[in-house]
């Protein structure tokens, strides 16, 4: 009985540590997407993006983005067009960030706002679940995740009834006390389509008139109390 009782509180505490770590998880993460948020509205953010579509047929979309406050380009690969426009305005097809130029043809910009929309979609933590049954997302700290770089800070996007299904993962970086987001990748949708993401970002800052990008660390972070998932 006793024996029975002894394993019964176990399981409890297992299951309370569990919710703790999860919390912690999920507050250290809203933490860093914040941090990122800030940094991204007043310093230079850079975009990487590839998106691989549900139809074999159908070209991949990729482009690089970089945004200021008050200038936003994107860049089509492979020795393609740059695309500029500043605050308030309209789109130009331009390659010196708009100092000269000629007003772009709406049949070469007409995704802009679509592909835009994707990669802030993680800077901004907004995602969408059609399958209610899973439950809510629960952000779980990853240690030692194979494909994460040194000093990458991985979270996957865990539901509370999980189906063994591929979900999102987000890397961040450590810069100072901080972390910024560096790495999303995860199936998402445009539409009606599926899209198999994988998004780089990185931030510039201008410090004492010298341009500096985050590098990751050359160690994990220390794990937060409350034991592991």
């Amino acid at each position: 009985m006793k024996s029975a009782i002894s394993r019964a509180v176990g399981a409890v505490l297992l299951v309370a540590v569990a919710r703790m770590a999860r919390a912690d998880d999920a507050a250290l993460f809203n933490e860093y997407v914040k941090y990122a948020q800030e940094m991204a509205t007043k310093h230079h953010l850079i975009v990487q993006a590839e998106f691989d579509r549900e139809s074999s047929k159908a070209k991949k979309i990729a482009f690089r983005y970089d945004r200021y406050p008050e200038i936003e380009r994107m860049q089509l690969p492979n020795g393609g067009a740059s695309y500029v426009r500043k605050k308030g305005g309209k789109w130009i097809k331009s390659d010196d960030w708009g100092k000269t130029g000629k007003p772009a043809a709406q049949s070469a910009t007409k995704d802009f706002e679509n592909w835009i929309g994707l990669i802030e979609a993680p800077l901004n933590n907004i995602s969408t679940s059609r399958d209610k049954s899973q439950g809510a997302v629960r952000p779980t700290l990853v240690e030692n995740d194979e494909d994460a770089k040194p000093g990458e800070i991985r979270f996957v996007m865990n539901r509370e009834n999980p189906t063994g299904f591929a979900y999102p993962h987000f890397g961040f970086v450590k810069f100072q006390d901080k972390a910024l987001l560096r790495f999303f990748g995860g199936v998402m949708r445009l539409g009606d389509e599926r899209l198999l993401a994988s998004i780089g970002y990185d931030f510039m800052f201008l410090v004492n008139m010298q341009l500096v990008t985050p590098t990751p660390s050359q160690s994990p972070p220390a794990r937060r109390s409350g034991g592991d998932n």
